[in-house]
């Protein structure tokens, strides 16, 4: 299963799913689910009949990371849509501490800003935006450590809680 989403085989998947139904949360030896290929290169037709045969959307690897976090890390904003819509929680930390907030802005890309800006639109003023990590950086110093002006402000703009210090 995990192959065949890996590739976006979509029929390949359904195929499987015809015979073996409980194979849909396995994992490869890389510890990753289907949904998880899925999310981070964005097939969202094969996501979607993941989560329509009710994929783990909290199912986490070996580093703790779950399909959202994939989703975030690749910059999948419609598969972060879709696993959002299907209960994905963004408060989950992996075992580096970091939420899928700080792994959008751990990227400096127009797809990781537009998660950014898909996060913060979902999630307004229940977004983690002082969150931090286990070295203590949060999702505003990513950015500009990576020199990201746009994600930047986007947080300073949409997020006036990531300014408020501890």
């Amino acid at each position: 299963m995990t192959l065949s989403a890996a590739v976006g085989n979509v029929e390949l998947m359904k195929d499987i799913l015809k015979d073996k139904t409980d194979c849909i949360n396995d994992v490869d030896e890389q510890n990753q689910t289907a949904l998880m290929k899925c999310a981070a290169h964005g097939y969202t037709d094969c996501l979607q009949l993941l989560l329509n045969e009710n994929a783990d959307v909290h199912k986490v690897n070996a580093k703790g990371s779950n399909a959202l976090m994939f989703a975030g890390k690749f910059g999948q904003s419609e598969t972060l849509k879709m696993l959002l819509n299907h209960g994905a929680k963004i408060s989950h930390m992996n075992k580096l501490g970091f939420s899928v907030l700080m792994i959008c802005t751990n990227g400096n890309s127009e797809r990781h800003n537009e998660c950014i800006h898909v996060l913060i639109e979902r999630f307004e003023n229940d977004l983690p935006c002082q969150q931090c990590d286990k070295k203590g950086r949060t999702p505003l110093m990513m950015c500009a450590s990576l020199g990201n002006l746009q994600g930047v402000r986007m947080l300073l703009q949409e997020c006036p809680s990531v300014i408020n210090f501890r």
